[in-house]
């Protein structure tokens, strides 16, 4: 069907009811109403722009321009169809024809998750399931016939999905290799863990991969896997580690890992068979990161595919406009491209500028259409503003937010943690608090610090989170917020890093992740958290603004889609500016993404000139310019004789240092480089005294010093410390840390020896007074960010390093002796000595847990040599704090 515009040019009857002038202005009005509403029902004044009247006969001719753009196969007009549903249910929530007509539309837009909210339709005892009245024979037929082919079961469990959602599923299960672009709410995560337990289901014997994009996610996505999946039947394992570890396990496997931690994985594998299923890949967009992640994840990810090329590989992201190429451009095969920009929830998108006794409210409808509202307040918000936006928000986000779930954005960790205790300062303590945040703060109280900021958040329902708080406390904020427990929470970009934190409302101040301006990609991805499809078919956005800096309009106009350019794609081309840069010294660039790419390069010559080869004409190099950038790289690692299966263990280092190191060690000997138990290990040696003894009598303490000193000297680890996390430390202050790591000591314990220390440093500068409670909390937050970084991270990492080329050179007598040195890496890593704790940490169990079960586990079965995890799967309780219990059972390692 067809109409015409003014000069007679066709246009679809779907572009043409998009267009139409009533739906939009309906649909605008609809908005401003909904806000209104929303505010009214919070208790504010509106006092100016009331909600406009929207005549009957109207609604009823944009319900059937509304249908006809429902079955358009434009997502734009599918996003409106449905849109203009979801409104104008929530203006007449109690017309029984409306609520019907609301359904149609969500049906045919692919959208049924979100009509479980039309509750007048459903029996009360049997929402969402069978309905209270009959739509006619021809309706009744298409309406069903959309519900079942919408419904997948999995363990004769039964789930709606949405029409992208029912896609996804069918290409899954068509064993396609797929490249996903959908947003943050879209529902993909579900669809795949529901995807992997579909495939245990079906098949006695599977190994899946599933590649996270940081720490932080481990423990999130290994907890949902627990809940979902048979965890007696499938083992699920956050670390890839010894032999040992891999014998006697369930044929049944899951490996939630990030990229680096996928390096062990392809050590095992190049030496091993070792067969993946499954391949999944969650925010592929950190393909881009400059900072060396990116190329890690390129390297791990082609790697893993020239080892398993049979299995299924899926890519995602949010709001990727070549996820198909992307795919191919990694690695290296096709993929089929899944996507999608509409999410099951609809958005506000707001611009708030606060005012001397109101605020200034400009509502951003459809097609460019602003309507602007004011709500008196009984304070001045401007002023407050210009003193101190932590002091400006509490009062934006009482009158904006109510008692909805708030996400409030922050550039930095400490604004974040200053804005949440601004506002906490603006609330009573909760009079009834709930036992699972009680119990929280009892926690924070004995295991961190009794002084702790985030308790007096707390105790009124206000919390912060950032990626430099203790991994129990980070997992109880993020469980709490979602139960609804805590209403308000202060977050960073971590939330843009792929934690699942959706919310009623965002705010956001400042657009910048720390000192950078927010990309258009990045914004959208935020944004993105604004709507709960659990309990809300929408979710607001509010942009504030303050007098001097305006520019929400900006950022509303950007595109949120971006294409994934690699970060060797970046630095490829044009190919003669990047062979130019090969002709330069390498200490000149200046470019990490340039340094980076480099070293990709020289790893993949080193190992494989075909592999060299085709990797670039993957990448569409073409062939003269291959040639030279071999020729330039072949001079560069002329002189390397470290052998290829060293140097492909740590892809991201360089070769040429690496065969510094390999020389030094070559010539110093390898006693020179090990840590070797003697009768001195755990005594405390002064410095003063360390000339006294021979290097193998000194204590742990002072044999790790010489090790990192000697690898700081060629790596520059100190340097790392500081540029690229923030952090200045002396090679002695992180051996210390180490130590103390190593030991099992809490993070309450490693807390309370800093902030001693600090309470008596000579230097005058870094002493704290221990009854300022501003300093002992940035002690805490320090070192909670040096276990996280310095020593779980930047000291991992050299001596991986180190004994992957110690491991190479070592006799079968050497690897025997220097065990304990050996197995350094993965020790510190995972915070522990204590083989049980490595065990359990591995399972996905976080290390203060893992400590506390360690420490009940009864001697006696130890020695009979009891496997841990099966005595703890076997009890009702261990006796620790209900926390810790509540969290072991959330595993599904407690018995119910």
């Amino acid at each position: 069907m067809e109409s015409t515009t003014k000069n007679n040019s066709p246009v679809s009857a779907y572009q043409a009811a998009y267009e139409h002038s009533l739906l939009n202005s309906v649909t605008d009005n609809l908005i401003l109403n909904t806000f209104i509403n929303t505010r009214i029902a919070s208790g504010a004044a509106v006092v100016q722009n009331q909600k406009i009247a929207v005549h009957i006969q109207d609604i009823r001719k944009c319900v059937w321009l509304a249908s006809i753009l429902a079955n358009s196969a434009h997502e734009d007009h599918r996003r409106k169809a449905q849109t203009f549903a979801a409104l104008v249910y929530l203006n007449y929530k109690d017309d029984i024809d409306i609520a019907r007509a609301a359904y149609v539309v969500m049906s045919r837009a692919g959208n049924l998750i979100a009509t479980k909210f039309l509750a007048i339709l459903f029996d009360a005892n049997d929402i969402a399931t069978n309905f209270k009245l009959d739509f006619g024979s021809s309706l009744n037929y298409e309406l069903e016939s959309e519900r079942e082919s919408s419904t997948i079961e999995i363990s004769k469990n039964y789930f709606l999905t949405t029409r992208f959602q029912r896609n996804l599923w069918e290409k899954l299960n068509a064993r396609q290799n797929i490249a996903i672009s959908a947003p943050t709410s879209s529902g993909k995560s579900f669809i795949i863990k529901k995807y992997i337990e579909k495939r245990f289901n079906e098949l006695e014997k599977a190994v899946i991969l599933y590649i996270v994009p940081s720490r932080a996610l481990i423990n999130q996505v290994s907890e949902e896997l627990r809940r979902d999946l048979n965890i007696s039947e499938v083992d699920i394992r956050t670390a890839f580690i010894t032999d040992d570890q891999l014998r006697n396990v369930a044929p049944k496997q899951v490996f939630v890992l990030t990229a680096e931690r996928c390096l062990k994985l392809l050590q095992y594998s190049w030496l091993k068979q070792f067969v993946l299923d499954l391949i999944f890949v969650d925010e592929i967009q950190n393909a881009e990161d400059e900072g060396g992640r990116g190329t890690i994840l390129e390297y791990v990810l082609r790697e893993l595919l020239l080892l398993n090329e049979k299995a299924q590989i899926i890519s995602a992201g949010p709001n990727i406009g070549n996820a198909g190429l992307a795919f191919y451009g990694i690695f290296g095969k096709e993929g089929v491209e899944i996507k999608t920009s509409i999410s099951p929830v609809f958005q506000i998108k707001t611009i708030v500028k606060p005012g001397n006794n109101d605020l200034q409210v400009i509502i951003k409808a459809g097609d460019g259409v602003d309507y602007t509202i004011k709500i008196n307040t009984d304070s001045d918000i401007k002023k407050k503003f210009e003193k101190n936006i932590g002091t400006g928000l509490p009062d934006v986000i009482r009158y904006l937010g109510g008692d909805n779930q708030n996400l409030i954005y922050s550039p930095r960790t400490d604004y974040a943690e200053d804005w949440a205790l601004k506002f906490a300062e603006t609330k009573n303590p909760l009079v009834d608090i709930n036992s699972e945040l009680s119990e929280l703060i009892d926690f924070l109280r004995e295991e961190i610090h009794e002084d702790y900021f985030l308790i007096d958040c707390l105790q009124k329902g206000i919390a912060f989170h950032h990626s430099k708080l203790p991994d129990v406390a980070r997992k109880e904020i993020e469980d709490l917020f979602l139960s609804g427990k805590i209403s308000n929470l202060f977050c960073t970009s971590t939330l843009m890093e792929g934690v699942n934190m959706p919310a009623n409302n965002l705010f956001v101040v400042i657009p910048k992740k720390r000192t950078n301006d927010l990309s258009g990609f990045e914004f959208g991805n935020l944004i993105g958290r604004a709507g709960r499809i659990s309990d809300s078919l929408y979710g607001a956005i509010y942009c504030i603004e303050r007098k001097e800096a305006e520019w929400a309009e900006s950022y509303y106009s950007k595109t949120y889609e971006k294409d994934i350019v690699t970060v060797s794609e970046k630095s490829l081309f044009p190919s003669q500016e990047f062979i130019d840069k090969l002709s330069l010294p390498f200490s000149s660039l200046d470019n990490d993404g340039d340094k980076n790419t480099i070293i990709f390069l020289r790893h993949k010559l080193i190992r494989d000139e075909k592999e060299f080869n085709e990797y670039l004409r993957m990448k569409n190099v073409n062939q003269a310019s291959i040639s030279s950038m071999m020729a330039l790289i072949q001079v560069d690692v002329e002189g390397i004789i470290v052998p290829a299966e060293i140097l492909r263990l740590n892809p991201s280092i360089d070769p040429i240092l690496q065969n510094k190191l390999y020389l030094a060690i070559q010539e110093e000997g390898v006693g020179a480089w090990v840590v070797i138990l003697n009768p001195n290990f755990k005594k405390s040696i002064s410095k003063e005294s360390v000339p006294d003894f021979k290097r193998d009598e000194l204590s742990f303490y002072w044999q790790l010093v010489f090790i990192i000193d000697k690898l700081n000297e060629l790596f520059g680890l100190r340097l790392e410390a500081l540029f690229k996390q923030g952090i200045p430390m002396s090679t002695n202050q992180m051996c210390l840390y180490g130590v103390k790591w190593l030991d099992g000591k809490s993070l309450k314990e490693l807390i309370e020896e800093d902030i001693r220390f600090h309470a008596r440093h000579i230097n005058p500068s870094r002493r704290i007074d221990i009854n300022n409670i501003d300093q002992v909390n940035e002690r805490i937050k320090q070192v909670v960010n040096i276990s996280s970084t310095i020593v779980s991270f930047i000291l991992v990492k050299y001596l991986k390093l180190l004994n992957d080329h110690l491991d190479f050179i070592m006799t079968d007598k050497e690897k025997d002796l220097y065990k304990f040195s050996l197995a350094l890496p993965i020790m510190l890593e995972l915070g522990s000595a204590d083989a049980l704790v490595i065990q359990l940490i591995s399972k996905g169990i976080t290390r203060s847990v893992a400590l506390k079960i360690a420490r009940v586990f009864p001697i006696s079965l130890k020695e009979q040599g009891v496997d841990i995890v099966l005595w703890l799967k076997s009890q009702t309780t261990i006796g620790l704090k209900p926390i810790f219990e509540r969290y072991l059972r959330k595993m599904n390692m407690l018995k119910a």
